[in-house]
């Protein structure tokens, strides 16, 4: 038997109340997706992907998984599309363990615009994380897709008429020296010792990357200086 309206309402009063007596409770509002409606109204592949972010802003990367993929799917628009099957490897990566997933999509995403350095800077990341967890010959692939990646920025900069369309989010890459970062690291690691301190050693003099970054370039050549071993500050 359905309850009556009154029925339904006296339940909500009566929960609200147990909720009132009892503090130690804490209440989880539902999101308020600003694009939801917007999408149900047009379901472009632009909304999609708006869609997809804000999700993603919220911590459901499934659902943001969902909507990018289907964004990706889509649209006509080649950059849209990369830069959706970008944001899938980044829910991947923050679901944790799903590094085969994250790896596929950013692969995907270069035969798709291989001209732009972003997916190659995120597949280097990946291997990394890959040859420290389980596979040390990671290490060689993490060191390639740095270096064709600050090939690939360098090229785009050299080509004067070419624009380069900035993405609509950020993915965390901030130009062609994060890719010498990540040589100097990987270098280490494959037993180039002295190649690597050298890179690490002309970074020290830029003023370009960010706090945190410039902190690990010193201690990585503090490391190697004193040659304390691969394990420490790397």
């Amino acid at each position: 038997m359905k309850l009556t309206y009154e029925e339904l309402e006296q339940q909500v009063k009566d929960l609200t109340q147990q909720l009132e007596e009892r503090p130690e409770i804490e209440f989880h509002p539902m999101y308020k997706f600003q694009h939801l409606l917007p999408y149900i109204d047009d379901p472009t592949p632009e909304n999609t992907f708006r869609l997809g972010q804000e999700y993603e802003y919220y911590g459901q990367t499934a659902s943001a998984i969902g909507y990018y993929h289907k964004c990706a799917e889509r649209t006509s628009d080649d950059l849209l599309a990369y830069e959706s099957l970008l944001r899938m490897s980044i829910c991947f990566r923050e679901q944790r363990d799903r590094k085969a997933h994250e790896k596929n999509n950013l692969l995907m995403a270069v035969a798709l615009k291989p001209e732009r350095p972003e997916a190659y800077f995120l597949l280097s990341l990946v291997y990394e994380r890959m040859a420290h967890e389980d596979n040390a010959e990671k290490w060689w692939d993490s060191y390639t897709y740095a270096c064709i990646g600050e090939s690939v920025a360098n090229n785009q900069r050299a080509i004067s008429d070419t624009k380069i369309e900035p993405l609509l989010t950020d993915i965390d890459y901030y130009g062609p020296h994060f890719f010498k970062f990540q040589q100097a690291v990987t270098l280490w690691w494959v037993g180039r010792c002295d190649d690597s301190r050298e890179i690490f050693q002309e970074l020290l003099k830029r003023k370009d990357y960010p706090e945190n970054v410039e902190e690990l370039i010193k201690n990585n050549l503090s490391n190697l200086t004193k040659n304390k071993g691969r394990k420490q500050g790397l």
